[in-house]
């Protein structure tokens, strides 16, 4: 049997500020995720009224994006879910998409 290498031992020695560079690319990470959220919810408002933008489209990437830290948006996502069968399928593909990507455990 391999034995499996120590990714801790990859990473290289501990130092004072490994776990705080840890927690501040966790903040970045989040407020970036916010950022990118909101920004699409902005779009989608614009959307609503401008007709280059798909108004829709960015409401639901925004309430995907933004599902991943906020209980609102995912319980807004699953009303829409049920309310609306058809674009299930395509929500829960995008929030598995950004879960993936996010690191984040899908709710």
């Amino acid at each position: 049997m391999e034995k499996k290498p120590d990714i801790a031992a990859q990473r290289g020695p501990e130092t004072p500020f490994s776990h705080g560079t840890r927690l501040m690319n966790r903040h970045v990470k989040k407020v970036a995720v916010l950022i990118a959220g909101w920004s699409f919810i902005v779009l989608g408002i614009a959307g609503l009224f401008l007709p280059v933008l798909q108004g829709i489209l960015f409401l639901c990437i925004g309430l995907v994006i933004l599902s991943t830290e906020y209980v609102w948006a995912h319980h807004l996502l699953n009303h829409f879910k049920t309310r609306f069968p058809r674009i299930a399928k395509v929500i829960v593909d995008a929030e598995t998409w950004v879960a993936r990507h996010l690191h984040h455990e899908k709710r």
